[in-house]
């Protein structure tokens, strides 16, 4: 009955408009000169209305992609709440600290949203989201990456490791400060981490270690996914060594193990591994490194060798001494023109979700109205 009545109402007000039109076309037609002059006046009146309807369409225009951008931002609110099964009250944390990040930082509110969904994908709680954010924009403004690029490498390096995301800032300051002080970058230190972690993990080699070992194989020219495989090849051969590897570890007096089973400091193991072949020739310390760790790895053991493990040992020192390393190289960064054009944005982005938000609710009200009476309609036309 509601949607007949609806239905109704609209056609009787159809009726009582069309009346009254059709006399005011029956009598101008009758008058054409008085048309032709009430048209005169009204182009008048609309040319000096012209400013006016300028300035308004522009405002208009304006609000409009105001409306338009949050709204996209309200539509990524409601796929985090998904996938992270937010409480109410999470969710307006997660919201203001992607507003307030979108304000002060060179990446929009939308994007650090998208970062807080991949991060809840990957299995962050709400709290740890929120803190471990700030690392993860140092790191993508720092490495110069896109910001779904930092969340994922950021992310993969936390579980690898069996990090905290309290620890989002360290993983982003050792980053950093191995690309900036090697001859890589964040990219390919996320592809050697992918290749290398989960072993180098295992073996109990700390991230800050093997960031080191890959950072002084950059300057040898093996980085990226080749050094993270050879990393790992040499890792796995010193984990547990078996037939002509295992006897000629034993020759040279290198041990790998403790009374306990577990694999020794990896610097250790290296350091002794240099020490023993002090003096030997090029050619007996080839045949002795292949049958220790084959073809695979025998690149990667060479570079750290012939670097000294003693400086790769200090080059991680540095490393773990690198506190608000990847703030500041991103500030660095992002101290020029183009920088500044990217907070301005970040900051008109904000503006844009706030103004926008306000008509958010009316429209959506009357999306729904207008759903309701198409559906009616619809369902009358069928009968």
């Amino acid at each position: 009955m509601d949607a007949a009545f609806e239905v109704q109402a609209v056609m009787s007000l159809v009726d009582m408009i069309t009346g009254p039109l059709r006399h005011i076309r029956s009598d101008l037609n009758r008058t054409g000169a008085a048309a032709t002059s009430l048209a005169t006046r009204m182009g008048n009146l609309a040319s000096s209305m012209m400013p006016v309807a300028a300035a308004a369409s522009g405002v208009l225009l304006g609000m409009g992609k105001a409306v338009n951008v949050a709204m996209d931002f309200e539509h990524g609110l409601s796929r985090l709440a998904a996938v992270s099964d937010a409480t109410q009250s999470e969710m307006i944390k997660l919201k203001q600290s992607a507003l307030d990040l979108g304000a002060a930082t060179a990446f929009s509110a939308a994007q650090t949203l998208r970062a807080q969904e991949d991060l809840a994908k990957a299995g962050f709680a709400v709290s740890e989201i929120i803190g471990a954010m700030p690392g993860v924009l140092s790191l993508a403004a720092a490495g110069d990456l896109e910001l779904v690029q930092a969340t994922e490498i950021a992310s993969d390096t936390i579980k690898t490791f069996g990090l905290s995301a309290s620890d989002m800032g360290m993983v982003a300051d050792v980053l950093s400060k191995t690309a900036n002080a090697a001859s890589t970058d964040v990219t390919q230190m996320g592809q050697t981490l992918k290749n290398a972690g989960t072993t180098a993990a295992a073996a109990h080699v700390s991230l800050v270690e093997l960031s080191a070992m890959a950072g002084k194989m950059s300057d040898m020219g093996i980085k990226g996914a080749e050094a993270g495989t050879q990393l790992k090849t040499m890792m796995l051969r010193l984990q547990g060594p078996t037939g002509d590897a295992a006897k000629t570890l034993a020759k040279m007096g290198v041990a790998v193990k403790d009374a306990s089973g577990n694999m020794l400091p990896i610097f250790d193991i290296l350091r002794k591994l240099e020490t023993s072949l002090a003096g030997v020739g090029t050619a007996s310390r080839a045949e002795k490194l292949k049958k220790i760790f084959g073809d695979d790895a025998i690149n990667a053991v060479n570079a750290l060798l012939n670097t000294g493990i003693d400086k790769v040992r200090t080059f991680a020192g540095e490393i773990q001494n690198s506190t608000g390393s990847a703030a500041q190289t991103a500030a660095r960064m992002l101290d020029d023109l183009k920088g500044a054009l990217l907070s301005l944005s970040g900051s008109w982005g904000t503006l844009q979700i706030v103004m926008g938000s306000v008509f958010l609710g009316e429209l959506k009200d009357a999306a729904q109205s207008a759903t309701r009476l198409i559906n009616v309609l619809t369902s009358l036309s069928k009968n």
